[in-house]
């Protein structure tokens, strides 16, 4: 066992000074963080193979936030709240343009109906 723990990083004294629960228990620990390292390079390989095909087809690659959202949340919320506030300032925008145009039609109505 104190070649796999060595091998797995953990150094002489402190392996001695360790229980068997806790040195099987670090070797799990081990193992279990390479299994989910070797799942998440299968994973990167495969949205590389599927992004790589989407752009010989034509279509678009989706977003990291979409792809990830479990990390990239964050990109996603000041995407939307970009998008949020574009929105506001293009209504605003529309408004007072609106607003313009109807004041100075009335200003006209006003200068008709005078000269009547």
């Amino acid at each position: 066992m104190l070649p796999l723990a060595i091998q797995y990083g953990l150094d002489i004294f402190t392996f001695w000074d360790m229980t068997l629960k806790e040195i099987c228990e670090f070797i799990k620990a081990v193992q279990k963080r390479e299994k989910e390292k070797r799942a998440n390079i299968y994973l990167q390989a495969s949205m590389v193979a599927s992004f790589v095909g989407n752009v010989f087809n034509g279509q678009p690659i989706p977003p990291i936030y979409d792809v990830l959202p479990e990390d990239f949340n964050y990109m996603k919320q000041e995407a939307d709240n970009r998008a949020t506030m574009l929105q506001k300032e293009q209504w605003l925008d529309f408004a007072m343009r609106h607003n313009a145009k109807r004041a100075k039609n009335q200003e006209v109505r006003i200068i008709d109906n005078r000269t009547t």
